[in-house]
C-alpha cells in the first residue's frame, strides 16, 4: 500500500479530532489514535536509507505489525494492516515498495520493488487484499525521474481503491470512524481512502501536481 502518505498538518488535525471524540470511544482511545496517526504519518521524506528488516514486531498497541530498524526499534512508517498487500511499505507479503521498481537505488529510503506475482491472502481478507494489490500496482509509476508526471498517472488509484473496499464491505456508504476502530480490515481501508490524506483527491499518498 501507499509509499507516500500525508503530512504533519493532517496528523495535528486528526489528533484534535481524537481529543474531541465523545466518551463513547473511551473503550478504545489508543486504537483510535493509533489508526488515525498511522494512516497519515508515513510522509515520503527519504532522508536516510531504510535498513533491511529484522524480525517484524507488533506495534501501535498491537493493532499493526511493524518492521524493525537496524537497532531493533519499531519503524512506524512501515506497517502491515492485513493480508499480503494492505499496509504501508507492505507489498507482496514482505517489506517492499509499490514503486520500488523506479525508486529503489534512486531515492534514499526506498525499498526493493514489490513482487506483484505474489498471490493475495486466502482468508477472510482476500477481497480487500485484492483491492490493495490493485491499488499498489496502480501506484507503481515513475516518480524518481519525473515526480509530477509519475504522480499524475496515479489520479484514479485512490478512488478505485475506495470503491473496491466498499464493495468488499457490501456497503455503498464509506466506513465511518467507528467502523475504522471496531471493524474489519476492509473498514479500515475504506475509512482511510474516504477521509484521510490518501483520499480520492490525492495521487496515492501525496497531493496531485
Amino acid at each position: 500500500m501507499p509509499g507516500e502518505w500525508g503530512g504533519s498538518a493532517s496528523i495535528m488535525i486528526l489528533q484534535m479530532i481524537v481529543l474531541l471524540l465523545p466518551a463513547a470511544f473511551a473503550k478504545a482511545p489508543l486504537s483510535l489514535t493509533i489508526f488515525l496517526t498511522a494512516s497519515v504519518a508515513n510522509g515520503f521524506t527519504p532522508d536516510t536509507p531504510v535498513p533491511e528488516p529484522s524480525t517484524p514486531s507488533t506495534c501501535f498497541g498491537g493493532l499493526f505489525e511493524c518492521m524493525e530498524d537496524e537497532n531493533g526499534k519499531e519503524d512506524t512508517t512501515r506497517y502491515k494492516v492485513c493480508g499480503h498487500f494492505c499496509g504501508s511499505g507492505w507489498c507482496g507479503n514482505e517489506w517492499a515498495d509499490e514503486d520500488g521498481k523506479y525508486t529503489y537505488g534512486n531515492i534514499k529510503g526506498a525499498r526493493k520493488p514489490c513482487n506483484y506475482d505474489a498471490p493475495t491472502s486466502d482468508d477472510e481478507n482476500k477481497c480487500i487484499d485484492q483491492c490493495c494489490k490493485v491499488h499498489d500496482q496502480c501506484c507503481n509509476t515513475d516518480i524518481a525521474s519525473d515526480k509530477d508526471t509519475g504522480r499524475s498517472a496515479r489520479k484514479t488509484c485512490n478512488g478505485q481503491a475506495l470503491d473496491c473496499a466498499d464493495k468488499c464491505r457490501g456497503k455503498t456508504v464509506s466506513a465511518s470512524i467507528v467502523d475504522a476502530v471496531y471493524g474489519s480490515c476492509a473498514d479500515q481501508v475504506s475509512y482511510a481512502f474516504s477521509t484521510l490524506s490518501p483520499s480520492p483527491t490525492h495521487c496515492c499518498g501525496a497531493e496531485c501536481p
